[in-house]
């Protein structure tokens, strides 16, 4: 219920502990049932005197921006920081915003107020560390996300059901090969890769509840492909929490799906193909560095008989990505840290996977968690981290 809990500041917290409105817990059993979307709709059938408390808005915002409603999110944020500056719950939810529309200056103002004002919460701790990931202080971060595991009361509940759209559409599966195909055609030697490439190995199709398309390609022709999918309709999207040059998000407005576009270079020295999460302006071993094994292309029919390419040894990828219980489904399993295939346990791969890891617990998605703790101890020998760790795989 901690991802209930992030909408509401400390002090609003403790003066609800008194007298709470009824309102107050059908909203978290709506949140856990129905998500976001069906809690926002139910605040919004609130009467008008409720909607003026302090509680209202402060969860409507949060709900608002899991929704990406960002503008409107921001406008209650700013409402409630007009009145009280340090409103714990605005300025996460302002910062986070912020964050997400590369307004850097504003996110690390607020942020710095934050943790000032806040310093032992577990919330403050892990929005400040996105920020300081977002400016490249990958170190100061990762000291942050781990506080931010400590403080975080990782008392497991009911998992949160999880509505997701189908992924694994006729639509979808043609837009991959048309796109494929496009890429092809036009001198860029595109493949699937990761879930895109387990899907097509294991089950003949996409994944059913994917988020994303998965492709890699020579990094050397990155920029020819840009130019290719911006053509074909596909928007450049920002990075969510820090500016990445590999990879490479997309989004198609008319499928309202997400591509992801890999890099892939051989190294110097090692002559091993590497791709990963790359940021600009960090040392090399910063980065978040994936190995796959050495492979070759060839060319395929799509199911409407034009041509693209897939790799010839795509059952070795897969197992490099998925370890060797690949054939069979794990909801839970996470590529972030657990794949076989990421170099050591950087500073970059340590961010995404202790933020990924205090996401799931505060979103409910308890095997997910449990599957990235078990991963981290693996990698690791830091104390306070496996005792986190311990505590998370023993609840």
């Amino acid at each position: 219920m901690e991802k209930f809990d992030q909408f509401w500041s400390e002090d609003m917290k403790k003066k609800q502990l008194a007298k709470k409105p009824a309102w107050i817990e059908k909203v978290k059993n709506i949140y856990q049932e129905s998500g976001a979307s069906g809690a926002a709709d139910f605040l919004e059938s609130l009467p008008e005197k409720d909607k003026k408390s302090h509680a209202y808005r402060s969860m409507l915002s949060g709900f608002l921006l899991e929704l990406k409603c960002y503008q409107d999110a921001e406008k209650i944020c700013l409402s409630i920081v007009e009145k009280k500056p340090v409103d714990e719950g605005a300025l996460s939810n302002l910062i986070r915003i912020y964050l997400k529309k590369g307004v850097n200056d504003k996110a690390l103002t607020l942020s710095s107020r934050l943790i000032g004002e806040y310093p032992e919460s577990a919330i403050a701790n892990s929005v400040y560390a996105s920020a300081m990931q977002r400016m490249g202080h990958l170190s100061e971060a990762v000291s942050y996300y781990k506080k931010a595991l400590k403080l975080q009361d990782a008392k497991f509940g009911k998992e949160r059901k999880k509505e997701k759209k189908p992924f694994n559409t006729p639509e979808v599966e043609q837009l991959m090969w048309n796109t494929l195909e496009m890429l092809a055609s036009s001198g860029v030697h595109a493949f699937p890769t990761a879930g895109t490439l387990l899907g097509l190995v294991r089950d003949g199709t996409l994944l059913p509840h994917d988020k994303d398309m998965d492709f890699s390609l020579p990094y050397c022709e990155m920029t020819r492909a840009d130019k290719i999918l911006k053509k074909a309709g596909w928007k450049r999207v920002p990075h969510n929490v820090i500016p990445l040059i590999n990879p490479i998000a997309y989004y198609n407005d008319e499928f309202e799906i997400s591509l992801d576009l890999f890099g892939v270079s051989v190294e110097k020295g090692s002559q091993k193909c590497i791709t990963g999460f790359w940021m600009k302006g960090v040392p090399k071993e910063w980065n978040r560095i994936t190995e796959i094994p050495e492979f070759e292309l060839k060319k395929i029919k799509t199911p409407e008989g034009g041509e693209c390419w897939y790799p010839k040894n795509p059952e070795l990828i897969v197992a490099r990505f998925y370890g060797e219980g690949w054939r069979y489904p794990d909801p839970n399993f996470e590529t972030i840290v657990s794949g076989g295939h990421v170099r050591g346990f950087s500073l970059l791969t340590q961010c995404y996977s202790f933020q990924k890891l205090y996401t799931c617990i505060s979103n409910g998605d308890y095997g997910k968690a449990k599957n990235l703790a078990a991963s981290i101890k693996k990698k690791t020998d830091d104390k306070s981290l496996l005792y986190i760790c311990g505590k998370i795989l023993s609840s």
